[in-house]
């Protein structure tokens, strides 16, 4: 900006020259004379915009949701034998069991997608991997799913995550 500045003042300068020979020294005495009102100006605008932004500061983080994540993965496939649902919530890896402890078996992904959002997950990041092993290739589609909870329970999830 003080370029931009500058090259005008230059040009404007030149200009006004070839009209008035001292019209240079009237322009510093301009800016120097308005140097003491431009600091007390951006004073007072930082004083006023401060608080403004410490205020906004909070805002952000006391609204700030936490999430419990988990990873999805499937084995299966679109046969009679249906998809069985690996579960990673943190603490460890085990398949989808229902409330009486049997395993859960979905027709298609979508289904088994569905089933999580009735549960209060969301659906975060979906993704896959791509490996080969010796000339064949292998496939691996997963799911992080997420769902709102407090700041204690989520410290709580990552404490048992944590290998001790």
């Amino acid at each position: 900006m003080q370029l931009c500045f500058l090259a005008l003042r230059d040009l404007f300068c030149n200009f006004v020259n070839v009209i008035n020979k001292d019209y240079m020294n009237a322009w510093e005495r301009i800016i120097y004379n308005n140097k003491n009102y431009m600091k007390k100006a951006l004073l007072s605008l930082a004083i006023i915009c401060l608080p403004l932004s410490a205020f906004a500061q909070k805002e952000q983080t006391e609204g700030k949701q936490n999430y419990i994540y988990n990873i999805v993965t499937f084995d299966g496939s679109l046969n009679n034998e249906g998809f069985r649902v690996d579960l990673d919530n943190g603490k460890e890896i085990q398949k989808l069991r229902d409330k009486n402890g049997n395993k859960m078996k979905f027709k298609t992904p979508a289904a088994a997608l569905m089933y999580f959002i009735s549960e209060g997950w969301e659906l975060f990041i979906n993704g896959a991997t791509n490996s080969t092993y010796k000339g064949t290739g292998y496939s691996s589609t997963y799911w992080i799913i997420r769902k709102p909870c407090t700041k204690e329970e989520f410290d709580k999830a990552v404490d048992e995550g944590i290998r001790k």
